[in-house]
């Protein structure tokens, strides 16, 4: 990725916001974390007991992020643009390749064994750690995915589309603030509680610190970096 290039693929210069552009930051910063605070009433998890409700949330989101994905991948293309005017570059994934493959292997042991290490052959209701973790082997290596997927997904969303966007329509403040807050709010009811409120608020403002320190044009850095936090939770109890 140029310099040049970059330059020609800023939102700067004679860059002019299209009605996906609006629809786009509508939806991200908007209608989904509605649609994420509102999951919990819409009576959408079985009845039964277990952990299917489990299953339900978390493919629900995973659908829902890459959603969002494909509604910032229009409005780049409704603009003219392309994924480098958010910092973006696929090829470092496609370079890094056999690497990630190597971290995605050693994620499936952790997350086959983590169980049995844990908890013996009994397993809890729930996560120590976090509530709405995953306990069973099947659940870990689903959180590998998930963990993939909420890397990419939410750093496209809240920092590269959200925040390179709304710097051209509006002031610095605003275009750092409004993102972060959708960020927390994004997470669910969770949200409300205030010592997650504050992990999510502290996480959106030091993944956007790092964002705009990196001159808004490596992104990959910092999906990589949200990658490995959410990745270290099938690691844990």
């Amino acid at each position: 990725m140029t310099e040049e290039a970059m330059q020609k693929s800023a939102p700067g210069g004679d860059w002019r916001p299209a009605f996906a552009t609006f629809a786009a930051l509508a939806f991200v910063l908007v209608a989904y974390p509605a649609i994420r605070m509102a999951i919990p009433y819409l009576n959408l998890f079985p009845a039964a007991g277990g952990r299917e409700w489990w299953w339900v949330l978390w493919s629900s989101i995973f659908v829902g992020h890459w959603i969002c994905v494909a509604i910032c991948a229009a409005a780049i293309s409704s603009e003219k643009g392309r994924w480098v005017s958010i910092g973006f570059d696929w090829k470092l994934f496609i370079r890094g390749r056999y690497v990630f493959i190597l971290v995605v292997i050693l994620a499936v042991v952790v997350a086959y064994y983590a169980p049995a290490y844990f908890y013996d052959d009994t397993l809890p209701e729930q996560m120590r750690s976090h509530p709405l973790g995953p306990v069973s082997s099947a659940e870990r290596m689903f959180w590998i995915a998930m963990a993939v997927t909420a890397g990419v997904a939410e750093e496209i969303m809240y920092r590269g589309y959200a925040i390179t966007r709304l710097r051209r329509l509006f002031n610095l403040p605003v275009a750092i603030l409004l993102p972060a807050i959708s960020f927390a709010l994004m997470h669910g009811p969770s949200a409300f509680i205030p010592q997650f409120l504050g992990l999510y608020i502290f996480s959106a403002l030091l993944f956007t610190a790092a964002f705009l320190f990196l001159g808004s044009r490596r992104l990959e850095w910092i999906i990589l970096l949200h990658i490995t936090i959410d990745l270290a939770i099938i690691a844990a109890p």
